[in-house]
Formats: C-alpha cells, structure tokens, sequence
C-alpha cells in the first residue's frame, strides 16, 4: 500500500494551484507478514492532461502495465481514444449525473476475474481542463470531486480541498485536521502560497511515514498551477543524492585523516 495526498488551494492572485503528493515505498506481503520492500518507486503519472497517483494493487501486474500505456502517447490512437479524451469522458457526467473512469473499472475487473489477493486499485487524479480539478477515483472507476467525496465521508466542507488514499489514509486526516486549525486566520482561510501548500502536503507525508510500516521512501511531489504541471521528483532526488554523494565524502575524509594521524610517528 501507501500514503498519497492530493490538494487544491488558491493562491493570493486567485489562480487554481493543485499538489499531489506520494511515497515511494512497495511492500511486498506472503500472506500478513511483510518480506520485503522496494524504494523509489514511482507512483505519479503526468502529461499535458494533468496527474494521476495510484495506490493499491499488485506493483508490476500485467494489468497495472496496460493500463500504463494509456498514459503513453507514443504510438497513434484511433479519434476520441486518446489519453485527453478518456480523461474528458471520465470527468463528465453520465445520463445519471455520475462521472465514470471506466477504464479503473475495468482494470480492477480483470483483477478480481484472475483472483488477486492484493487489494484493487484506486486513484487520486488532477485535471487541467477546462480548469483545474481535484478528484478521487475508486476501485470501481466512479470518479468524485471534493463537494461529493465530503458527503460521502462525512469530511467537514471547512476542510481544505483534499483527496487521500492508501493505508496511511486515516493518518493523513488527522495531520490535514490538526494543521488546519493551525492554519494562520482560521480554519477558513483557504487561501496557501504555493511554498505553503508544498509544505503543507511534505509534512502531512511524514506524518504518515512515521507510523505506517507500508509507507516510506523519499516522498515524490507534483503541482499545477494554471494550466502546467510541474513533476519535481527527478529534482528532488537529484538532491538527495547528491547531498548523500557529499556526506559520503566528508566521512571519506575523516576517515582519511584518522589514517593519516595513525602514520605520524609519536612524539
């Protein structure tokens, strides 16, 4: 599983600005014991659509891998199939009034026809047109804005716009619920510069990484602002690699002059 946060605000100048946020740890299960888990792994997906964030199911199964290819681009699709109109088609609503991923439905059906243990996956998705937008995905593709979403789960409408999934999800709540009447002006001010915001999510991230065993790894973060998405996780890792390269050879150092006070005859 894993912990992922998806959140909208709006900045000073009254424009959209939309964070996602994930941890990059896999757990691998053999019945209720962990056995081992993988880090750096990449849950976010972007494009000139927006993002989407996946949490649940088997990491490299055959059907997570073709519903990937959506996503790709790469080869010509047939008109209406392209990855910007199943997004279209899944934020709109239905005859019903229902909006329907039917792909994410029909993932999780192939899932559950090959008997998986592993739970089905579910989504938090960002979109960017017409204009940008927050949503949470379930297992069985219904797609929900944050006015629904709220309803469903009894979350409060004070709250700040905000979708979690994965099994740091309760966790997260109450991080969001305790930095929101923290939050400078009051509960209902809802207004974040994009630092904020970026922090905001950061921190509700580690809140989670610090007390569920399935959450972990460097935490992958994704904004839009306007009608852009801004992927930082090569950057931040980039970072932290680099800082570690630098720790590693500061100890080198130290290491050497040990070796070197050792050669020095004694006095």
């Amino acid at each position: 599983m894993t912990s992922i946060l998806g959140v909208k605000a709006k900045t000073a100048l009254n424009k959209d600005i939309i964070v996602i946020g994930a941890d990059t740890q896999v757990s691998v299960y053999r019945g209720n014991r962990m056995i081992s888990k993988e880090i750096k792994t990449k849950k976010i997906w972007t494009g000139d659509w927006g993002v989407i964030a996946r949490s649940g199911g088997a990491e490299d199964s055959e059907e997570l891998r073709d519903f990937y290819d959506l996503f790709k681009e790469r080869e010509k699709r047939k008109p209406g199939n392209s990855i910007s109109d199943i997004i279209t088609r899944a934020i709109t609503p239905n005859a019903e009034g229902e909006r329907v991923f039917e792909e994410v439905n029909q993932l999780n059906r192939r899932l559950i026809m090959k008997k998986y243990i592993s739970p089905s996956y579910e989504f938090v998705l960002a979109t960017i047109n017409p204009s940008p937008s927050l949503w949470y995905v379930d297992d069985r593709g219904n797609v929900l804005d944050f006015d629904k979403l709220s309803k469903v789960y009894d979350i409060p409408e004070t709250r700040l716009e905000h979708v979690t999934i994965g099994s740091g999800e309760r966790k997260l709540e109450r991080a969001i619920e305790r930095k929101m009447k923290n939050k400078r002006g009051g509960i209902n001010t809802l207004i974040y510069t994009p630092t904020e915001l970026l922090l905001f999510v950061r921190e509700s991230l580690h809140s989670a990484l610090s007390v569920d065993p399935n959450t972990g790894g460097r935490i992958d973060i994704v904004a839009i602002l306007g009608n852009k998405v801004f992927d930082y996780g090569r950057r931040i890792q980039k970072r932290l690699d680099d800082e570690e390269r630098d720790e590693y050879e500061n100890i080198g150092e130290e290491l050497d002059e040990i070796l070197e006070k050792e050669k020095r005859p004694a006095d």
